[in-house]
């Protein structure tokens, strides 16, 4: 088996996060979130522990159910 990294253009996302739509898409989650906000990305090869980190979240709120209704989980 081999390894085939995909590489990241560091400038053009630098270019991209400084687009107006960015700055408005980061405004509306700001104003949807609740009082935290729980940010997951992934990695690019979508089929690696997508289902772990929403489990990871349902033992979160399972062992902290103060946060419930308190927390916005995004993931990306």
């Amino acid at each position: 088996m081999r390894a085939y990294p995909l590489p990241i253009d560091a400038e053009a996302i630098k270019a991209v996060a400084q687009t107006e739509g960015v700055r408005e898409f980061e405004q509306e989650i700001l104003r949807r979130r609740r009082d935290h906000l729980i940010l997951r990305v992934d990695r690019a090869d979508l089929s690696k522990n997508v289902l772990r980190g929403f489990s990871a979240f349902d033992l979160f709120l399972e062992q902290h159910p103060e946060f419930r209704e308190r927390v916005t989980f995004i993931a990306s």
